[in-house]
């Protein structure tokens, strides 16, 4: 029996580390054939990571998490790319390859010249280069558009499970190790958690403003998801999300199926619940740390002067950085060390914008290429009037214009790089045709038309 034992425990590792590299094996190729198994990993990726599962390894530096699941999924997107399975090289996927050109040869100088530390600031830019590029690789159909929102969807929910979670532990003077942000605030999870809320709420509103086909779940959601947006006070989170709801309301009012009224209406529901929950529970003073949270952004020392400062150094340093710089930013590895003035002290964070990133790791090469994939794909979207389906080209137009907004205060990790790579993927297949249309798909998309460029 001791012997068996024996036997068993030093197997034990063995048996592990095969049935470990059996599910890579396994996720990388469901991740292959079907992107909803994909998209699936990297939400489940980041909630385990909201989670306080990060760290995974520590060879020289951090391995976590992400790295090792957004590694997979570049692996695949590679390999598609190498077999044939490649977008069409068309407008928007040459802006976004050439924003790749731009990042990897600044990734290939910081290396060169900043060794390890290039990996480390090069790390959120691959996470979003990844899960793009990875989407663009497959010509989406409505069933795994469908199936990635609900991938989307389900994330969210484990987000707002979390979120009650920490608020009991709050609410007990108990607050959770992982979140940082101090014993009093209610903001227990970060705003990249709260912006995955944001987008599960955008998707119900497509539904309630006739933009996408009617489900009851998703509309229901829309509005419980509102009372965890503004108790959780991420002010950045309520401007994206009020910009999406503003866009479905402008697209219900000159669109022919779409209902305008419907826009409000989740809103409406959640602000009730918003304050039903305040006077139920008057001794967690919910008001009074909402009002703190909002009359903060007005305190000379507030996260907005703070942003204020970091952009206007950021933006100074890359003016004098000369025609190099100019064109193409700074290699990936040189800091970003500035002078925020609303702290009297020296920052290296980084720059909580996504457009200025991209002008210190880009240049305006970058940027523009950016920016020109992101306006392709929005006015591709927004063109179209099918709403029929459960994830229309509105749905993914909404979802990419409530990213846009939250680039500019934080940015863009690869919870948006899943939502963008979707836009551009189903964009891509939506190039303009070459005879002009007919009466009757004029008819039908003359009122949408005449508002786009």
């Amino acid at each position: 029996m001791l012997s068996v034992l024996v036997v068993a425990m030093t197997a034990l590792p063995y048996v592990i580390a095969f049935g470990l590299a059996l599910l890579v094996c396994l996720m990388a190729w469901a991740s292959f054939v079907n992107p909803v198994a994909g998209v699936a990993l990297m939400i489940a990726t980041y909630v385990l990571t909201a989670m306080g599962a990060a760290a995974a390894l520590k060879l020289g530096l951090f391995i976590t998490l992400a790295d090792l699941s957004l590694t997979l999924i570049a692996m695949v997107a590679i390999i598609r790319w190498i077999t044939g399975r490649r977008p069409r090289y068309d407008p928007l996927v040459r802006a976004w390859l050439l924003l790749t050109l731009v990042w990897y040869v600044l990734f290939a100088l910081g290396v060169a010249k900043y060794s390890t530390l290039a990996g480390v600031y090069f790390r959120d830019y691959f996470y979003l280069w990844a899960s793009v590029t990875y989407l663009l690789t497959f010509e989406l159909s409505q069933q795994q558009l469908r199936g990635s929102i609900q991938a989307m969807l389900m994330g969210g929910g484990a987000m707002v499970v979390l979120t009650l979670y920490r608020w009991v532990l709050l609410a007990l003077g108990q607050p959770d190790s992982f979140w940082f942000e101090g014993k009093d605030s209610i903001r227990v999870i970060t705003a990249g958690g709260a912006q995955m809320l944001a987008l599960c709420f955008v998707v119900g509103v497509t539904a309630w403003s006739g933009l996408a086909r009617k489900r009851g779940g998703w509309m229901a959601m829309a509005a419980l998801l509102v009372p965890f947006l503004a108790l959780l006070g991420h002010r950045s989170v309520w401007i994206a999300a009020l910009a999406a709801v503003a866009t479905a309301w402008w697209l219900a009012r000159v669109s022919r199926t779409g209902r305008a009224a419907g826009t409000v209406l989740p809103v409406l529901a959640g602000l009730v619940l918003v304050v039903t929950v305040a006077a139920l529970l008057p001794s967690a003073d919910v008001s009074g740390r909402l009002s703190a949270s909002v009359a903060e952004a007005t305190q000379q020392k507030s996260t907005l002067a703070w942003r204020v400062d970091s952009w206007r150094e950021l933006l100074t340093d890359f003016a004098g950085g000369g025609p190099a710089v100019w064109a193409a930013g700074r290699p990936f590895g040189s800091t970003m060390r500035r002078f925020i003035e609303a702290e009297g002290a020296e920052t290296i964070a980084t720059a909580h914008s996504h457009y200025i990133s991209l002008l210190v790791r880009g240049g305006l090469v970058g940027l523009g290429a950016y920016l020109a994939a992101q306006l392709i794909a929005l006015r591709r979207l927004l063109r179209q009037t099918n709403h029929e389906h459960d994830v229309s080209d509105h749905t993914l137009a909404l979802l990419t214009v409530c990213c846009m907004v939250y680039a500019v205060p934080y940015g863009t990790d690869y919870l948006q790089g899943i939502v963008l790579g979707l836009a551009y993927s189903r964009a891509s297949l939506l190039r303009p045709r070459a005879r002009p249309p007919s009466a009757q798909e004029v008819g039908g998309a003359h009122r949408l038309r005449a508002y786009l460029p």
